[in-house]
C-alpha cells in the first residue's frame, strides 16, 4: 500500500508460485514464463542461500533442489550482488 503518513514504513511482500503454475503462460503483453525466466529468478533464493550460510557457518545448510550443481555461479559476493540481487523485482512472476 502507498505510504501517505509522514512517518517512514518498510512494507515486506513474500509469496511463491509452483513452477508448474507459471511455466508457459503467456502474458497480455506477449511475454512467457518459459525456464530460463523461471531459473534466472530462482536464483535469488540460491543467493540468499548462500548469504545464510556465510552468517551462520554452523547451520546446517539448505539444498535448493532446482539449482543443486549451482552453488558456485550463486556465490554471495559484490559481483552476484549486481547480477542476480539488484534489480530483482524486474523478473517478479505475476500471474
Amino acid at each position: 500500500f502507498a505510504n501517505t503518513s509522514p512517518d517512514a514504513r518498510v512494507s515486506v511482500n513474500f509469496g511463491f508460485h509452483r513452477r508448474e503454475s507459471v511455466l508457459g503462460v503467456l502474458r497480455s503483453n506477449g511475454e512467457v514464463y518459459d525456464e530460463k525466466r523461471i531459473h534466472e529468478r530462482s536464483r535469488i533464493i540460491a543467493l540468499a542461500i548462500d548469504a545464510r550460510q556465510e552468517r551462520y557457518p554452523n547451520e546446517p545448510r539448505f539444498v535448493y533442489q532446482p539449482l543443486v550443481g549451482e552453488e558456485g555461479a550463486n556465490r554471495w559476493s559484490e559481483e552476484t550482488r549486481e547480477s542476480i540481487l539488484k534489480n530483482y523485482n524486474l523478473n517478479d512472476l505475476h500471474l
